[in-house]
């Protein structure tokens, strides 16, 4: 709808017929009722509609008193054309009373204009936010995994590997000749759904190794026929969880949830290259022999193995 054009006679303030509206307020974001409205309805509709606008702090006074005057004129000129423009012209709403109704209307919205929502945030998330780390409603505080490997690894994790594990050549064989009986005698798997993970003791010689990044592996030879038989990793980043999924004394259930139940895996990881693989002369290893205690998933059986080791030792220098 196009806005009436205004002007000024006179220095009075000269009201555009059939709005009861001044040109000072035309310019205001507000919605031009109908000849028909009462000054009331008005005022409840303009408010309304422009609560967001008029709840501006730099402009909310002058709004104010310009809505104002403009009803009380208007009043004053429906008032005057009900009687003929005859005689005495009285307002049919008061300037007080107008404003008043004014900032009723107004006051019922304008809270909701100058809040500030503000997320109920758990503890350690709000402190995450404050010190620019990452953080969960899930994580534990509590839950240290490297606590939880150190107490298990030298009194049940070694001895079960041990108990589980067989020679790399008779693993081998048994998967590739009879997978569902190799399978439940050499390894372990947490769901039907999951790849078996087997144990396996193996002695060999280091053909190759992959030094050169941080996801460093070591080729064996465990046959004596010149030919790598298996991959190990040396870390410090591991592939997988194979030695998390290897137990079967600690499960998914045993963690309060996945994030547990992943940084548990990782810390296995960790705490084999830092007691163990760390110290390797990595430089130095091709043409040295190993002796290793591993475990390595069945993603498929006939493809060479990627073993993370749980016990690792070299031979003398070549």
């Amino acid at each position: 709808m196009a806005l009436p054009k205004s002007s000024w006679r006179g220095g009075r303030r000269r009201l555009e017929p059939g709005t009861g509206f001044s040109a000072d307020v035309l310019r205001l974001p507000l919605p031009i009722a109908k000849a028909s409205q009462t000054s009331n309805t008005v005022i409840a509709s303009a408010a309304k509609q422009s609560i967001q606008q008029l709840a501006r702090p730099d402009g909310l006074l002058r709004r104010l008193r310009l809505l104002a005057m403009t009803v009380e004129d208007g009043c004053c000129e429906r008032a005057s054309s009900a009687s003929g423009g005859r005689g005495k012209t009285k307002p049919a709403l008061s300037s007080g009373r107008a404003l008043g109704l004014t900032i009723a209307v107004l006051a019922a919205g304008l809270p909701l204009a100058a809040c500030k929502l503000v997320k109920n945030e758990p503890p350690q998330v709000a402190s995450a936010a404050a010190t620019g780390s990452i953080a969960t409603s899930f994580d534990n505080p509590a839950f240290d995994p490297e606590k939880t490997v150190e107490e298990i690894w030298q009194p049940k994790l070694l001895p079960y590997l041990h108990g589980k594990a067989g020679p790399f050549a008779e693993v081998r064989q048994a998967v590739q000749s009879s997978p569902d009986e190799a399978e439940k005698r050499f390894g372990h798997r947490a769901v039907d759904s999951m790849p078996w993970t087997v144990a396996a003791t193996i002695e060999g010689r280091i053909i190759a190794a992959d030094t050169g990044t941080r996801a460093a592996t070591i080729d064996v030879d465990a046959d004596g026929d010149g030919a790598a038989d298996l991959t190990v990793q040396i870390g410090p980043v591991f592939k997988g969880t194979a030695l998390r999924d290897s137990i079967d004394f600690i499960s998914f259930n045993s963690f309060a949830n996945q994030i547990e139940y992943a940084k548990f895996g990782k810390a296995l990881n960790a705490h084999i290259y830092d007691t163990t693989l760390a110290a390797l002369p990595r430089n130095k290893l091709v043409g040295r022999t190993v002796t290793l205690l591993g475990v390595f998933t069945l993603d498929d059986p006939k493809a060479k193995p990627l073993v993370t080791p749980a016990e690792l030792s070299l031979g003398a220098a070549p």
